[in-house]
């Protein structure tokens, strides 16, 4: 009976053992689900009609994230620059190079880093400098984005949202949502 104990023990042991850093592995090379909280992506995540939070698959797959995979429209998880331990998650309007038009109903945020006078307080416009993008919450009204933080830096994108796996399943496209306020970087440099 006590072989048969230590001989559970060790298969028990060694399932343990190989699980858990094989779900490690997984969640840092392919991606893992997150909840999603708040309202700055309605009515894409947690439409209001929805009694439950949207579950998401971020997708950590480096041909992604790679520089020139990230597109306009994409919705990524960003590690927060003002609070580096919370997560946000917003949809990709401008990649760097693009010039975006600041809606004159928004606030200009004055504490915005500003070191290469990127930003056009007289045009209300930015473009978007090298290694950054600029995102926004689908819920403009609600949401602190690029609005508030200014432009992103490339390293605090973690993943890319995919696909909401519940409470409905749903793949996630990439919807250019910036409403002839962006002038890409291309459109630019062909005119």
């Amino acid at each position: 009976m006590r072989e048969t104990l230590i001989k559970a023990g060790k298969v028990c042991l060694g399932v343990v053992m190989t699980t858990i850093p094989g779900m490690y592995a997984f969640r840092e090379a392919v991606g893992y689900v997150a909840r999603v909280d708040g309202i700055s992506m309605q009515e894409t995540l947690n439409p209001s009609d929805s009694k439950s939070h949207d579950y998401v698959f971020l997708s950590k797959s480096n041909s992604l994230l790679k520089k020139g995979n990230l597109r306009h429209g994409d919705i990524v998880s960003i590690k927060s620059p003002r609070h580096p331990a919370t997560y946000i998650i917003k949809r990709v309007v401008g990649l760097e190079g693009d010039i975006v038009q600041i809606p004159e109903n928004t606030k200009i945020n004055p504490q915005w880093d500003n070191p290469k006078g990127v930003l056009n307080y007289a045009k209300r416009t930015i473009q978007v400098p090298k290694g950054h993008c600029w995102v926004e919450g689908d819920n403009a009204r609600l949401s602190q984005d690029s609005r508030f933080y200014g432009p992103i830096s490339l390293g605090l994108i973690t993943a890319k949202a995919t696909h909401v796996v519940y409470p409905r399943w749903k793949r996630l496209e990439s919807v250019d949502v910036s409403d002839g306020r962006v002038i890409k970087e291309q459109e630019r440099l062909n005119i």
